[in-house]
């Protein structure tokens, strides 16, 4: 069977489109085969503590966990019980307590940090409904009362985030990196010679996911905050903070396996340039597995 032939008129038509996950050319993002892509930066650091050198990556905290945003923006179907459990168990205690002795509009008040914010409006009508229907059949204190998991904050990962239209990859971490910690390109020289860091997943929603991580060398002494007059950072970020290899192993939550595959691999890379272990190392944790 002959193929068909993709006249030259075609051609140009589909270089014309952009896909706004891939950041490929010939297709859009609804036609986009790939998994849903975000990107970022693996920030670290070489702090001097008496004798020796210890290697820290700047992580960044969540100010929602990914199961209390997805029910509070709706994304559920309130007869699921079985997904309805899975968002619960990935909530904290408090974020639960929450949604049992609060009205969705208490909640969405604390929730919503940009007032004028208009993007996922029609969501939250919806989604003001299935919380009021879950309260009123008793259902969520009951999917409440049999969570097995008990977490006191929010997760922790990399700062990572969506490229924008025809932005390319590495415009695209710094960017999201800069928005969620505040640090700028000055602040850091992004390993080149490294090739970056891929965590991919099916989350909760059986969607794909793949997040790229493009591995930075800290080059100031600027100090990690979360800015409480930048909306944009303090919409999404609950703290940020830097953490040597053993915190961080304990901050990544025991279930999100690939996330603490990438952080074994960053620091196996960063262990294995020359120029940091010249001098001085940090006795490994023996009970650390790196390539596990």
């Amino acid at each position: 069977m002959s193929q068909k032939k993709i006249s030259p008129q075609s051609s140009k038509e589909l270089f014309k489109l952009y896909c706004g996950n891939c950041g490929k050319v010939g297709h859009t993002y609804k036609k986009c085969l790939e998994a849903i892509i975000s990107l970022g930066i693996i920030l670290y650091d070489t702090i001097q503590i008496n004798n020796y050198s210890e290697i820290k990556f700047l992580l960044i905290q969540r100010r929602d966990s990914i199961g209390f945003t997805e029910f509070m923006r709706g994304k559920y179907i309130d007869k699921d019980e079985t997904y309805l459990m899975k968002l619960i168990e990935i909530m904290t205690d408090d974020e639960r307590n929450r949604l049992l002795n609060h009205t969705y509009e208490e909640l969405l008040e604390h929730f919503i940090i940009n007032k004028n914010c208009r993007h996922y409006r029609y969501e939250y009508v919806d989604a003001k409904d299935k919380h009021e229907k879950l309260i009123q059949n008793g259902k969520l204190k009951e999917l409440i009362g049999k969570a097995e998991h008990h977490w006191d904050e929010p997760e922790w990962g990399f700062p990572k985030g969506r490229r924008h239209l025809k932005e390319n990859d590495v415009d695209c971490a710094c960017r999201e990196f800069e928005e969620e910690t505040g640090f700028n390109q000055k602040d850091y020289i992004i390993m080149k010679n490294v090739k970056p860091l891929e965590e991919s997943f099916t989350g909760t929603n059986k969607i794909r996911y793949k997040h790229i991580y493009f591995l930075g060398k800290s080059s100031s002494q600027k100090l990690p905050e979360v800015n409480r007059n930048n909306k944009t950072q303090l919409a999404e970020i609950g703290n940020i903070g830097w953490f040597n290899f053993q915190e961080s192993q304990k901050k990544i939550r025991n279930y999100q396996r690939e996330k603490m595959i990438v952080l074994k691999k960053a620091y196996s890379i960063i262990r294995a340039e020359k120029t940091y272990f010249r001098e001085h190392v940090i006795e490994d944790d023996p009970t650390i597995i790196i390539n596990g």
